[in-house]
């Protein structure tokens, strides 16, 4: 089987690395290549990359499992969708490192980074990624493309609906539902439920904006 990743940015630099890891331990794809829509064919890292056009044209959709590594959730999302459209199979990331709970359901596209600890029971949606140490409690229920991001720390039965984002060392109380396209900074401490689009920040949390455009980056 053949992995491509798709993004050569941040996201995909990230990937690339964890990627090296699985193939040292049990060395799961024949090949890895790169996949870049503003890039002409070349080289990145040591992998071949390709415009998707061109990558079609090599490549036939039983040989080949394709991950979307970008950082934006919606850009992401479409990104998904184009690929799934065109008949190729999204494929999950995890690293080895990572500790994965009992009845654990991850959807396709998911990533899941060294040291990460997900809960018994936890759901994890289309896309999502759960960031290196982050901590996820049991019965958590991730929508589609969200981002736990570094060392944040989700509680037990918490709901974080659809493009959601959860920055580096934030905290989500238990039972706590954070609403689509909502934002919590940096270190922020969620105790109550978040509406759509809200921006939370501080200790304990506070609504400060609104997420209009549905952007996090």
């Amino acid at each position: 089987m053949i992995l491509a990743i798709y993004g050569t940015g941040g996201a995909g630099k990230e990937t690339y690395s964890i990627v090296n890891d699985i193939q040292k331990k049990d060395h799961r794809w024949n090949e890895v290549v790169f996949i870049d829509d503003t890039k002409p064919i070349g080289m990145f890292k040591e992998y071949a990359c390709y415009p998707f056009d061109e990558f079609q044209k090599k490549y036939s959709v039983k040989d080949v499992e394709i991950h979307v590594a970008l950082g934006e959730l919606a850009t992401k999302e479409k990104l998904i969708d184009k690929v799934t459209a065109s008949g190729y199979t999204i494929c999950s990331i995890i690293h080895p490192d990572a500790v994965v709970g009992k009845n654990v359901r991850i959807a396709r596209g998911a990533q899941i980074k060294m040291g990460a600890v997900i809960g018994d029971h936890t759901v994890i949606g289309k896309g999502s990624w759960i960031q290196a140490y982050a901590t996820i409690g049991s019965y958590v229920l991730i929508g589609d493309c969200v981002q736990v991001s570094a060392k944040a720390s989700i509680g037990d039965s918490v709901h974080l609906d659809h493009h959601t984002f959860i920055g580096m060392h934030a905290v989500v109380a238990p039972q706590v539902q954070i609403c689509p396209y909502a934002i919590v900074a940096m270190g922020a401490i969620v105790n109550q439920d978040l509406a759509e689009e809200c921006v939370c920040m501080g200790n304990p949390g506070r609504v400060m904006s609104k997420n209009k455009e549905h952007k996090v980056f």
